[in-house]
């Protein structure tokens, strides 16, 4: 069976993936202008869903991610926060047997 880890192991995971010891956050918009004009680029299917929820990145960068990568429209997930992965698998799954059967 798979043992879980507390969630105050998660936490500081997320913590030290956000920062440089003390220093300033390692995510940054920068990265993400650097090769924004290279998405369309991608010859897979893309559908991006979003967090409803998202109290850290606003729904309006998923429909602009949407638009920059794909024809489909960016889908919100009620009740989904940032880590959709986490608070809504259903959602995912949904979305990828949609996409894989034909329907998206």
């Amino acid at each position: 069976m798979l043992e879980l880890p507390n969630t105050s192991v998660i936490d500081g995971n997320a913590i030290r993936w956000g920062r440089s010891g003390d220093g300033p956050p390692l995510m940054d918009q920068t990265f993400t202008d650097e090769i924004q004009d290279r998405y369309r680029r991608l010859d897979c299917p893309v559908t991006v869903l979003w967090g409803e929820q998202d109290g850290w990145l606003p729904h309006r960068m998923g429909e602009t991610l949407a638009g920059l990568i794909s024809d489909s429209p960016c889908i919100k997930i009620p009740d989904a926060g940032h880590l959709v992965q986490e608070d809504c698998q259903e959602a995912i799954m949904a979305a990828v047997l949609k996409r894989i059967g034909g329907n998206g």
